[in-house]
């Protein structure tokens, strides 16, 4: 497994935080200072909360050290030293390379719980996450935009761009960022669904700013939309900026399927059962590639999925995983 150390703390915490109750929180890398503020230890990562009122703290120390050969026995020894010294109610030790015979005796008759993440990159192997698909709708304006001023009753349209901005806003942004959050509905009364539309999330930061109550797309056809806004709304038209109670175009929706490339999986385990996974898939959207995560924790006999988006993600996108029965002990 070719991940850093710091990689392999940062997928334990991820992981570990979907399957704690509330109350819990995950910290990673922390620092142990003396009373005199001296560091006298670090710890991996230190999960801390309340189990009906005592307040308890679990440890947990991970390695990777891949030519190293399988984690030995004085490292589990160093564990249950720091588990007797920092009294923590459960140290966990990880590792990318197993452990050898004597570590898994000592940390038997310690105490110690032992962890394993083992990294897949091959989909002929059993994976919990098989493929993963986005479906992408790309919304355009298509005809000529109209909006009725705040104290008037004359509908007027324009055929040029027209820029938007909320009233307790000074910047202005396309008309197209408040179309592409917009839903679909039957008519204006009906409960919607939200519907995203994509190629403005670059805008990311705006859209809870201009849609909190989004408006709606009233559907004329499998592809063929109007977009109507009946909130305050500040507009530059054709240069001229107009305070606006009314607004709407024609708008058409355009579907894709977006197949993504699997790149990875690392598989977190105790004693063979299953514990966690993250998954790493690779989309390809128009000059741009973008890498995904997906993290499934089993609960029970449930399994949760969860879909990580790269940092300010071009689309909006609605991620479907295939799971996979998981075959039990032979």
């Amino acid at each position: 497994m070719s991940t850093t150390g710091q990689q392999l703390e940062q997928l334990v915490a991820r992981i570990e935080r979907q399957l704690l109750p509330s109350g819990f929180t995950v910290r990673t890398n922390v620092l142990k200072r003396d009373e005199n503020g001296i560091q006298v230890a670090e710890f991996d990562v230190v999960i801390s909360g309340t189990v009906d009122s005592p307040a308890c703290s679990y440890l947990f120390e991970c390695r990777d050290r891949p030519s190293k050969g399988p984690a030995p026995a004085s490292w589990i020894e160093q564990l249950y030293g720091r588990k007797k010294r920092f009294r923590f109610d459960r140290v966990t030790a990880v590792s990318t390379t197993g452990f050898a015979k004597p570590a898994i005796a000592f940390a038997r008759s310690s105490g110690i719980l032992l962890r394993s993440v083992t990294r897949i990159d091959s989909l002929e192997k059993d994976l919990k996450i098989q493929r993963l698909f986005f479906k992408v709708h790309r919304a355009e304006i298509t005809g000529p935009i109209q909006f009725k001023e705040q104290g008037s009753g004359q509908l007027r349209s324009t055929n040029q761009p027209v820029s938007v901005r909320p009233p307790s806003s000074k910047q202005f942004f396309p008309l197209e960022a408040l179309v592409g959050q917009a839903e679909i509905t039957k008519d204006r009364e009906a409960a919607s669904k939200p519907f995203p539309l994509s190629g403005l999330l670059k805008m990311q930061d705006i859209f809870d700013l201009l849609v909190r109550r989004p408006s709606h797309l009233e559907s004329h056809g499998t592809s063929v939309y109007t977009f109507s806004y009946s909130k305050l709304l500040i507009a530059l038209v054709e240069g001229e900026e107009l305070s606006l109670r009314h607004l709407e175009c024609p708008v058409a929706v355009r579907s894709d399927n977006l197949k993504s490339e699997f790149l990875l999986t690392d598989i977190y385990e105790e004693d063979g059962r299953f514990i966690g996974s993250e998954t790493s898939f690779r989309l390809r959207y128009e000059d741009q590639q973008l890498q995904f995560r997906v993290l499934v924790v089993s609960k029970g006999e449930l399994d949760e999925l969860r879909i990580t988006a790269p940092p300010k993600c071009p689309i909006v996108l609605q991620g479907v995983g295939v799971l996979t029965p998981r075959p039990g002990p032979a």
